[in-house]
């Protein structure tokens, strides 16, 4: 969930302030497509629960996987934290091989 919003923002970032972009679209895409598949094997590796089908089902309207916290965090702290400090490697990296000037 957070992240296709701290590999969109320096896009957005790049055509704003006229910065050269950090990944190409052919590495953004291989990012995307390796993020996509260790979060599926992580999921995949998760043990199966006991009594799952002992338990009665889930009230849709009392109970939500997904709630404003929850988004706020993914997104306004850890997205951004993300996006901000990779920006801060590629900055430093840029400017130490004399590149940025």
């Amino acid at each position: 969930m957070i992240g296709s919003w701290s590999e969109v923002l320096p896009v957005f970032f790049a055509t704003w302030l006229g910065i050269p972009l950090s990944l190409s679209a052919f590495l953004a895409i291989i990012f995307c497509m390796l993020n996509d598949v260790v979060n599926s094997l992580a999921m995949v590796s998760e043990k199966a629960e006991q009594d799952i089908m002992s338990r009665p089902p889930v009230i849709r309207q009392k109970t939500h996987l997904l709630d404003w916290k929850l988004l706020v965090h993914a997104y306004l702290i850890v997205g951004n934290l993300e996006c901000f400090s990779a920006y801060f490697c590629f900055f430093w990296y840029y400017t130490s091989n004399g590149k940025m000037k």
